[in-house]
């Protein structure tokens, strides 16, 4: 699928082997104008879409979801913070678990330094309704980057992926970290001890 996005508009299109993309399709999701960082991920029949907008002092996460019919549901706010890093690049997720719960994933400054901030995760067992209090996937508290989250659904929950800077302020390198998020987060394991310090890890 291709995505590009304007404000409150989405552009999607499929792309199949050996064929001629399709023209895209606008998709006018309810965002406020303004919003940014959006990321779309699959949802059954529908699509989930994921963003962040301002609000006065703090930044918010915000998603939504359209069903097979077309129509997007309401926006619902998934976390409000004034330390939420805006970031084009590093952007929240929404994605349902294979438990059928919802899970978040954005990122949170740890300290003033331009790259320190965490990646954290929020789980919801009500369709987002409410959301469990957001929770570090890594165990270090380092000042550094732990960031480009990506989810993907596992049976009691989902698996996250993330690189994690940890070993950079002591002149290490920047590595691949994995956890699996459900009731709570698992102790994280090394995937790849040198990887890009700024790329999206899907």
């Amino acid at each position: 699928m291709h995505v590009s996005w304007l404000p409150s508009i989405l552009f999607a299109s499929s792309l199949q082997a050996a064929s001629v993309p399709a023209a895209p399709t606008p998709w006018s999701i309810p965002a406020d104008r303004g919003a940014m960082a959006p990321w779309v991920s699959a949802d059954g029949d529908g699509v989930i879409a994921t963003w962040m907008e301002r609000a006065n002092d703090a930044h918010v996460v915000k998603f939504a979801r359209m069903g097979a019919d077309g129509s997007w549901s309401l926006p619902t706010e998934v976390a409000r913070d004034p330390l939420l890093l805006a970031n084009w690049a590093d952007t929240p997720t929404v994605i349902r678990g294979g438990d059928r719960f919802l899970y978040a994933a954005f990122p949170v400054r740890s300290a003033e330094q331009a790259h320190a901030y965490d990646a954290v995760v929020a789980r919801s067992t009500d369709g987002g309704a409410t959301w469990s209090a957001a929770e570090r996937l890594h165990g270090d508290e380092t000042a550094s980057e732990h960031g480009f989250v990506s989810l993907v659904p596992e049976k009691d929950g989902v698996r996250a992926f993330w690189l994690d800077g940890r070993a950079v302020p002591t002149g290490g390198p920047m590595t691949l970290r994995t956890a699996v998020v459900g009731e709570s987060v698992s102790a994280s394991a090394l995937v790849d001890p040198r990887t890009c310090s700024c790329c999206n890890s899907s």
